[in-house]
């Protein structure tokens, strides 16, 4: 099977391309990771093999609206209440 073919399935199947599902996954990841541990931005996003902090940044900022560090902010106020 080519792989313009399975691209093509995958889509269909999933509503987008195997490289954007790999990149919400990852994001996924860094957001629940930064969730359940005060480990630092830069160790998570080596940990997941982004390119860089700032690399990670732009792809949870793309799927939850904010920076990590806005995130896990909200998520203690969330916390405390």
């Amino acid at each position: 099977m080519r792989a313009e073919t399975l691209s093509r399935g995958f889509r269909a199947a999933y509503g987008c391309t195997p490289k954007a599902y790999r990149a919400d996954v990852r994001a996924r990841a860094a957001l629940a990771a930064a969730r359940a541990s005060g480990e630092s931005f830069a160790a998570i996003a080596h940990r997941l093999h982004f390119t860089d902090q700032a690399h990670m940044t732009r792809a949870v900022a793309r799927i939850s609206g904010v920076t990590p560090g806005r995130w896990r902010a909200r998520q203690l106020i969330t916390i405390q209440r």
